[in-house]
């Protein structure tokens, strides 16, 4: 799992970069991953996801059978909670502006349970209700895909394609990534450092096209099944 660290914010229809640096990655003791995107900071909730996050999971780090489902399910249920004072309201609710169905945040939890038999990932968040009133939460979805793709992602699709200037500037940075990874990371196996670096690279590729909604940082945190324990990155 992994994630850029810029937080903007849209006025009059264009992006105003805010705060870097943002941790959107954690861990989650040895087996589970969780992830965030969209929504980093809301003064009316008191939501700063960095603080929320580091909150939760401590209330739940010390349980070494909690499986990625029941992690979901309780994030979740604190989302919910979280977000109830500003769920409905009138004409100046923070949502209005915002598109109806739009996503306003998303949760990945990704992870083992306790066996380490199987990967599960799942994703949820809340988006703009179809009146444009308040918020609707997005329960826990289980995606059966190997990946899952959430934000800016024109300039990583184009690369992908073979498209340049962004396939060439992914090559570029490919390479350096590579060493990086190589010496961030060298208890992990060679094919898991591949899989690192290219995604690492696809990040940095948008973030290089698109900076204005994507930050140059990226954090990443990993699984390895074999030695059951997880690790993370920041390049």
């Amino acid at each position: 799992m992994a994630a850029d660290d810029l937080v903007y914010a849209e006025r009059s229809g264009h992006p105003i970069p805010g705060a870097n640096c943002i941790q959107k990655i954690s861990t989650l003791s040895s087996n589970i991953l969780i992830g965030s995107a969209g929504l980093m900071i809301h003064p009316e909730i008191d939501y700063e996801y960095e603080n929320w996050i580091s909150s939760f999971i401590t209330a739940h780090e010390t349980d070494l059978t909690k499986r990625p489902s029941d992690i979901a399910t309780a994030l979740e249920t604190r989302m919910r909670n979280t977000m109830k004072p500003i769920e409905s309201g009138g004409e100046s609710g923070f949502w209005m502006t915002h598109r109806i169905g739009e996503r306003i945040v998303t949760y990945i939890v990704a992870g083992y349970a306790e066996s380490f038999h199987q990967p599960y990932l799942f994703e949820f968040g809340a988006e703009i209700n179809q009146d444009g009133t308040g918020l609707h939460y997005v329960q826990p979805i289980r995606h059966r895909d190997s990946s899952i793709l959430v934000g800016e992602d024109e300039s990583l699709t184009r690369a992908q394609q073979g498209l340049d200037p962004e396939y060439s500037a992914r090559e570029s940075i490919l390479a350096e990534v590579t060493v990086n990874v190589h010496e961030y990371l060298p208890q992990i196996p060679i094919s898991m450092q591949e899989a690192v670096a290219s995604v690492v690279s696809f990040i940095k590729v948008e973030a290089r096209f698109n900076p204005q909604k994507v930050g140059n940082g990226v954090r990443l945190g990993l699984i390895d099944r074999k030695k059951r324990d997880s690790y993370t990155a920041v390049f």
